[in-house]
């Protein structure tokens, strides 16, 4: 991903990917996205269109990894 990959709730374009990239710390690839400020989002499941397809990935309002030693 490279960015501005549309995310969709509901079939309906909800937001837009800002950055993507591997993470070490957790293992596997992050994706950030800018999302409207509304709790309904949060809740529901989201997809991001990659390369013509939907792809349905785990997400999580909060981060994945602690900066705690």
């Amino acid at each position: 991903m490279a960015g501005k990959e549309p995310v969709f709730a509901h079939g309906a374009p909800v937001g837009y990917v800002t950055s993507a990239d591997y993470g070490f710390t957790i293992g596997t690839a992050i994706a950030y996205a800018w999302l409207p400020p509304a709790p309904a989002v949060a809740s529901q499941r989201l997809e991001i269109e990659y390369v013509g397809e939907r792809l349905a990935p785990p997400s999580s309002p909060r981060s994945r990894c602690t900066t705690r030693g």
